[in-house]
């Protein structure tokens, strides 16, 4: 028999989201969470933020209004857990 699970209780730990340059989307994280927004660079593609890339993460953090903690999920935190690389030692 299969179970019933709606999409919503399938996201947490299991899709994860991107962001490079969206400000307003961010300032929105609270639909979604924090938990599973991660930082992108796309390198190196054309539609790249390098080599900028400190200034617009810095902007779109700034903007956004993300504290100290979300930052740090969105900079690195999120990418850790979702690619699980504490098995590689990496955990800060």
């Amino acid at each position: 028999m299969r179970s019933r699970m709606s999409p919503a209780s399938v996201i947490p730990d299991h899709v994860w989201g991107c962001i490079f340059d969206d400000e307003t989307g961010l300032k929105n994280r609270d639909v979604i969470g924090m938990d599973q927004i991660c930082f992108e660079v796309d390198f190196p593609h054309a539609d790249t933020t390098y080599p900028h890339t400190l200034d617009v993460a810095t902007k779109i953090c700034r903007e956004a209004g993300l504290n100290d903690d979300e930052v740090y999920k969105l900079m690195r935190g999120n990418a850790i857990k979702a690619f699980g690389l504490e098995r590689f030692g990496i955990t800060e």
